[in-house]
């Protein structure tokens, strides 16, 4: 197993716009992500990551979600150690600002590895994450507008297209672990879960290799997208062949519009490939930042 520096790679989704503010937002994700990779390790670092996005209105996960059909607000996260393997996921989760981060603790419990509605509620008040009302003016507007006339909007979050946000985090002896995180799909049915709260689906990280993915979640799902793109790396050998044809999967079997995020704990190569309008990266170790180019995936194009 390759080691190094140690590592933090952050997407802010698919279709998310890939301005010059969005890539701040993600080098400070990554940022993020390495001050917490010291004390608590990949992890940590994941989460953190994700959690700055949590936090940005601009990012459909925690404070920017979208509403679901009846204009509540029901977030989707997970973390996937790939050192040991374990995992946890929240999802449905009502009123908290971090999901990610109530995913992360369940993680450490070792005890049961995923939790939904209620149940995932209670147990963030549980450990002292305060009730937040995550129902923003402009989602509400927005809610408001796809009720009336859904066509044309984004099933994402109805201005800029953007979905599920994640990050893949590396320590110095290469051990590697995945968040993700999600506010769903606009006007989702009440209870929906998505891909960001099943392992193999939206996210996947072993001892070998890590993927995420951002989309139609169902499609992620069914196709367990995410554990499929890391055999793909490991027969192909390359972690861009398998974003790729994994890109070209979800398409092909399911007509889904997808992004997937490969890396190679071995090489430290780390791939994206998408089928939207764009799928934001960014890369850091230490003060070395750098804009990971996806290739978009023409033969897949909605």
């Amino acid at each position: 197993m390759g080691a190094g520096a140690a590592r933090v790679i952050v997407h802010g989704g698919i279709d998310m716009e890939a301005s010059t503010e969005t890539y701040e937002v993600l080098d400070r994700a990554a940022c993020a992500g390495l001050a917490a990779m010291a004390e608590g390790g990949p992890v940590a670092a994941a989460a953190a990551a994700v959690s700055i996005l949590e936090a940005d209105l601009r990012f459909n996960a925690g404070l920017g979600s979208v509403l679901n059909a009846d204009g509540d607000v029901e977030c989707d996260a997970g973390v996937v150690d790939g050192a040991s393997g374990r995992f946890a996921g929240v999802a449905a989760l009502r009123d908290t600002l971090t999901p990610v981060q109530v995913a992360a603790a369940l993680l450490g419990e070792h005890r049961q590895v995923l939790l939904v509605g209620e149940g995932a509620t209670a147990y963030a008040r549980g450990l002292g994450f305060p009730a937040t009302d995550l129902r923003t003016d402009e989602q509400v507007e927005l809610w408001r507008r796809y009720q009336a006339a859904p066509a044309g909007q984004s099933p994402f979050t109805g201005r800029l297209p953007t979905e599920t946000v994640g990050a893949i985090a590396i320590s110095e002896g290469g051990d590697v672990a995945a968040a993700s995180s999600t506010g769903g799909l606009l006007s989702k049915r009440p209870g929906r879960v998505g891909d960001s709260a099943v392992v193999g689906a939206g996210l996947f990280a072993d001892r070998g290799a890590a993927a995420l993915c951002s989309g139609v979640g169902e499609a992620a799902v069914e196709l367990m997208l995410a554990r499929w793109a890391t055999e793909r790396l490991r027969t192909a050998g390359e972690p861009a062949c398998a974003a790729e044809d994994a890109v070209l999967l979800a398409a092909r079997e399911r007509g889904a519009a997808m992004a997937v995020l490969t890396y190679d704990v071995d090489t430290g190569e780390v791939a994206a490939a998408h089928a939207g309008d764009a799928f934001p990266v960014v890369s850091r170790s230490g003060s070395a930042s750098e804009r990971v180019g996806a290739r978009r995936i023409g033969e897949a194009v909605r």
